[in-house]
């Protein structure tokens, strides 16, 4: 029985070699006519080190360059491929855009989707400023400058009701997570994603915020998936409230209590 395995063995370990033997001809076969049909138009390939697609590929990348070359934009095909010269050309001419309004861009180190995000930067700080907030938008983004605000207004928040938090260090969620805590003596709940794997997906702790039917403000830590979850909420007076709830939407999630309050939350 041993020898029978054995010889079972050895057959389809030589016939996997003859097939992986083929197919190396077959590619190099191909090699060798692309390499013939190139060279009748003028371009020079070595099949033993190029396959058929890349040369299909280095034809394109230095037609390319000749293409950008009558344009006025020097491209070497050579470290440089025919996707990769559209999106210098996409950056340089985004830079001429943006230094025509006033911003000064290098395209040799920028793209052009992060001179966009840049004047963002920019034009956010300069508006927070004129509300008395200044940032820096080299070092923050429009998004990063929009959340320290929110921190900021929610440490002035909880300050008149006799909680001080400093905002260069805790966030607006965490600023009610503490105030939570003391108000009502509950914990505060965990900011760590928690994955569960091997169940067919995978469940996250989510920051979240929003009204209940009534109108009332809620905020709280909520763990779903992607049908939905349960976790606990706090209103103004930090009364923690279990809910469950489903998503509706990008970002937003509807759900009730043990009480059958509605409740409409959104991811922060």
């Amino acid at each position: 029985m041993k020898k029978v395995s054995f010889i079972l063995i050895l057959c389809i370990v030589s016939l996997s070699i003859c097939h992986a033997s083929d197919w190396y001809l077959v590619q190099q076969k191909k090699s060798q006519e692309r390499a013939t049909y190139w060279k009748q138009r003028a371009y020079n390939f070595n099949p033993a080190f190029m396959s058929a697609y890349q040369m299909d590929q280095k034809v394109k990348d230095i037609e390319r360059a000749q293409y950008w070359a009558k344009r006025g934009y020097k491209f070497d095909p050579t470290f440089m491929t025919a996707y990769q010269m559209d999106q210098k050309v996409k950056d340089i001419e985004r830079a001429k855009f943006w230094k025509e309004k006033g911003y000064n861009f290098d395209p040799t180190f920028m793209t052009a989707y992060q001179m966009d995000h840049k004047v963002k930067d920019i034009k956010r700080a300069k508006y927070w400023q004129d509300k008395g907030y200044n940032f820096d938008a080299n070092f923050m983004t429009a998004y990063q400058m929009d959340q320290k605000v929110k921190d900021i207004e929610r440490a002035k928040y909880w300050k008149t009701q006799g909680y001080e938090f400093d905002p260069n260090f805790m966030t607006a969620y965490q600023m009610d997570q503490e105030a939570a805590r003391r108000k009502g003596g509950n914990t505060t709940p965990t900011l760590i994603p928690r994955y569960y794997y091997g169940t067919g997906s995978r469940s996250y702790n989510y920051d979240v915020s929003g009204y209940s039917d009534d109108g009332d403000y809620v905020y709280g830590d909520i763990e779903v998936d992607q049908s939905g979850g349960d976790g606990y909420i706090y209103d103004d007076e930090g009364n923690a409230i279990y809910i469950d709830v489903e998503w509706t939407g990008k970002g937003e999630l509807e759900g009730y209590d043990s009480d059958g309050n509605y409740y409409e939350l959104e991811v922060e």
